[in-house]
């Protein structure tokens, strides 16, 4: 919000004319969308915590790729295009309001407008031949990711605020932290016995329906045995006196949380070869795209830029004058 707002600022500076306004505006609009996409692929970069070898090798590939980064369009080709997009808009918009007839002119801008949109699409896909080596690219690129660096890829989704676990990789694999049943499970076991005995048919229908809005409808058994789960886990836990139950309200939570059928669709693609084409799509986006070459380019320098420390010989550091022979003053 505040950058946009500052775009306004800056076109309104830069002159009263509209045109001039909307050239600046374009331009402020455009360096925003080109800094969206440098931390989405920033953030996704360090949550990998990629290797320099791994670098130089993705590296290699996105250059085969772009051939050298050749731009589809060049900036201004792009503004114009943009630009010729929304005069037709704002033309189409002024007739439809008139409640008038669409123009035949009108409808050949419109039409010109398409071939070159699809011309443009046609140089972004590139030949059968460049799509064979993106495709090549892209599965050499996966087989230098690690089978964890390939999990946090497939569960990465854009974002300018990473999420705090994305660089930590020991979480991939791993169950999420604390299961949200659990305060859940708390306020309930807070109520009184005379509130939770009139309301307790409309709390346990209210959780399966949750469970079946999250995973689809489930079978009359399976439904019913949920059911007597989650009423046996609630009355367990409004049993329990306050220390066992916050000791034990994990585990209670994970009794009553419904199995993920998602993720276990999504496993078992994973062992097919959609989830390959899909994952290989994604190395696609994010590494062999002209905007990853030098983003990588200049990690790579960091990297090697990074020296190691000479070697230390702790055998040969003297302890200080009180603490040897295992004795130190800090014990007296």
């Amino acid at each position: 919000m505040f950058v946009t707002s500052l775009c306004v600022v800056v076109a309104l500076l830069a002159g009263s004319g509209d045109a001039v306004e909307r050239m600046t505006l374009d331009a402020c609009y455009q360096e925003i969308s080109e800094l969206r996409a440098d931390i989405n692929l920033l953030n996704l970069y360090n949550g990998l915590n990629l290797t320099t070898k791994q670098i130089e090798g993705i590296l290699k590939e996105a250059r085969r790729v772009n051939r050298k980064g050749e731009k589809i369009l060049s900036g201004g080709e792009e503004q114009e295009s943009t630009l010729r997009e929304r005069e037709l808009l704002e033309d189409l918009r002024t007739h439809l309001v008139k409640n008038k007839d669409v123009p035949s002119t009108l409808r050949a801008r419109y039409d010109n407008l398409q071939a070159q949109r699809h011309q443009t699409h046609l140089k972004r896909i590139g030949t059968v031949g460049d799509r064979k080596r993106t495709a090549e690219s892209a599965a050499t690129v996966e087989a230098l990711l690690t089978a964890a660096q390939l999990e946090v890829l497939r569960t990465y989704k854009p974002c300018l605020i990473p999420p705090r676990d994305l660089r930590d990789p020991v979480r991939v694999g791993q169950s999420g932290s604390d299961t949200h049943y659990a305060p859940l499970i708390e306020r309930i076991r807070s109520l009184p016995d005379f509130a939770y005995e009139a309301h307790r048919e409309k709390i346990i229908d209210g959780l399966v329906k949750a469970a079946e809005k999250h995973n689809g409808k489930m079978e009359v058994a399976a439904r019913s045995e949920y059911a007597e789960r989650v009423a046996e886990v609630l009355g367990t836990a409004r049993s329990m006196d306050e220390a066992d139950f916050q000791f034990n309200k994990q585990d209670l939570a994970r009794e009553i949380e419904p199995d993920d059928r998602i993720e276990a669709i999504k496993e078992q693609l994973a062992a097919s070869g959609i989830a390959r084409f899909e994952r290989q799509g994604q190395i696609a986006r994010f590494f062999l795209i002209p905007r990853a070459i030098p983003l990588l380019e200049k990690r790579l320098k960091m990297q090697k830029a990074f020296a190691r420390g000479d070697r230390v010989d702790l055998d040969g550091i003297e302890g200080a004058e009180n603490c040897r022979d295992g004795k130190c003053s800090i014990d007296e």
